[in-house]
């Protein structure tokens, strides 16, 4: 009867190295993966707060509320105005009665605070502000054909289509200098991520 042979050292420190090189060259692609994972998952995101804002819109005749960029910092930029105003409220808020029973959608499952760190005390922007997403305050009070643009000129060269309502606080979905990092919802209501062009500034940074 041949009796078998068991594996050298040689031949498991082999086996070893060719797993340990397979994983090294996998990780990567995983991590591509869960990264486009996310950042579909907050474009859907961005695009259901579209709809609540599409059924806001129509029942208060096409005038875009009055809600605020960051919520933790209202009460002080309302205080500090001139003359002091009445805090806005959070878009959360505002949008209250459209997105009832949807407030998951608020959360962009990239959220990661790195930028306001030493301001907002949690990892996230969602633990503190309530939601993952800056409101374009210039919209507040504007009806949607931007009728009032004596008082916003900057809007006179922005169509809908360009102007953006709803974004990632920050570049989640890639970093400063990669396009792309930041989903935004437009006035039209479509969504996609941002389209940076040479010589924008991102992070305080110009691209090449």
């Amino acid at each position: 009867m041949r009796k078998s042979r068991g594996f050298t050292l040689i031949e498991v420190l082999v086996v070893v190295s060719i797993i340990g090189l397979l994983v090294s060259i996998t990780m990567p692609a995983f991590r591509e993966a869960r990264r486009l994972s996310r950042k579909t998952v907050c474009q859907k995101n961005l695009a259901s707060i579209g709809l609540g804002m599409h059924a806001y819109l129509l029942t208060h005749r096409d005038t875009f509320p009055w809600a605020c960029r960051l919520p933790s910092y209202e009460q002080t930029a309302a205080d500090d105005a001139v003359p002091p105003r009445q805090p806005w409220v959070s878009l959360v808020e505002a949008l209250k009665t459209e997105m009832a029973g949807k407030s998951e959608v608020y959360l962009c499952p990239a959220d990661l605070n790195t930028k306001m760190e030493t301001v907002i005390p949690t990892r996230r922007y969602y633990d503190n502000e309530g939601l993952s997403y800056e409101w374009e305050s210039k919209l507040n009070g504007m009806h949607l054909s931007f009728k009032h643009l004596s008082l916003f000129y900057d809007l006179l060269k922005v169509k809908p289509s360009d102007q953006r309502m709803l974004s990632d606080f920050e570049p989640f979905h890639g970093g400063d200098l990669r396009r792309g990092s930041l989903n935004c919802l437009y006035v039209d209501l479509h969504v996609q991520s941002d389209n940076w062009s040479p010589g924008s500034i991102i992070g305080g940074v110009t691209l090449p």
